[in-house]
């Protein structure tokens, strides 16, 4: 038994009835879990994610017991990448940049990878960010929110663990290097403009009617992981077939199955694996 092989047999318990259900209703996903806690792994579209105990949080994908290719997982990714996220939609799962809408407070990202080189805003805006607010009475108020951009449109997830988490993203844009953010929290409606000074974002919010509105300034706290080098990295495409819903995943180098045609530009760029470790052209 190869050691893809070993990898692939051994995370073989299923952590939820609804893994068990996505896994039912699209052919090649399933979340499943080691015995270990600290072990994570999900196979999509015949990929598979692992990510070691006491290692770099980097997982190695693979198709057919065949490393696919390695991207980085965890809870928190390195500053720089950008998360992606498994979304059900219309009966599928999709990859996508950032959650199905109403789905971002309790959405996890499967893996993260680096952006499409020219989406390079991406990676300095995903992520989360400490925020700091002060109220026209000069009373302070600090929260988190992790942030995912696709092109302009941007969401965001309140920190769980506090009060801001009743907080959601109405609608979020990127442009020019200003992030505008419309949030509804209990009875109010909030607008957050920034605009990027360095490493952080100042600006200022408002409450919709204008009744109050104060300083706004978010940072980055030092991140516990290291970036992995963009070195040996390769796009990952979504891929479609005219005239069918369902969608594939597929390196720019990999041969696509008759009919089938990627989509541009990529989803993000992934880390090859380690040479001899996938399969010859097909």
């Amino acid at each position: 038994m190869t050691a893809e092989r070993r990898l692939t047999v051994r995370f073989c318990i299923l952590r939820s009835l609804r893994a068990l259900t996505l896994l039912l209703a699209v052919v090649g996903l399933v979340f499943s879990g080691s015995m270990r806690a600290a072990e994570t792994v999900a196979a999509l579209s015949g990929f598979a994610f692992e990510s070691a105990s006491g290692r770099p949080p980097v997982v190695a994908g693979v198709s057919n017991t065949v490393v696919a290719f390695r991207a980085v997982t965890g809870k928190a990714a390195p500053s720089g990448l950008v998360p992606i996220f498994a979304v059900e939609t219309h009966g599928r799962v999709e990859l996508r940049r950032i959650p199905g809408k109403g789905q971002e407070s309790f959405s996890d990202p499967v893996f993260f990878a680096w952006p499409p080189r020219r989406e390079s805003e991406a990676g300095k805006v995903s992520g989360r960010w400490e925020a700091l607010a002060i109220r026209e009475d000069r009373s302070r108020h600090r929260f988190a929110l992790e942030l995912a951009v696709d092109g302009q449109r941007v969401s965001a997830r309140f920190d769980p663990d506090t009060d801001y988490r009743f907080a959601h993203l109405t609608e979020g844009r990127l442009e020019c290097g200003r992030l505008d953010l419309q949030v509804a929290y209990l009875n109010d409606h909030y607008r957050l403009l920034v605009e990027r000074r360095k490493d952080r974002w100042v600006g200022s919010w408002k409450l919709e009617d204008d009744s109050a509105t104060g300083p706004l300034e978010l940072w980055r706290e030092a991140p516990s992981t290291k970036t992995p080098p963009r070195r040996g990295v390769i796009a990952l495409h979504e891929c479609r077939k005219a005239g069918s819903p369902e969608r594939i995943y597929r390196l720019a180098d990999e041969p696509l199955p008759p009919g089938w045609q990627r989509v541009s530009p990529p989803l993000c760029e992934v880390w090859k694996p380690a040479k001899g470790s996938r399969p010859g052209p097909r």
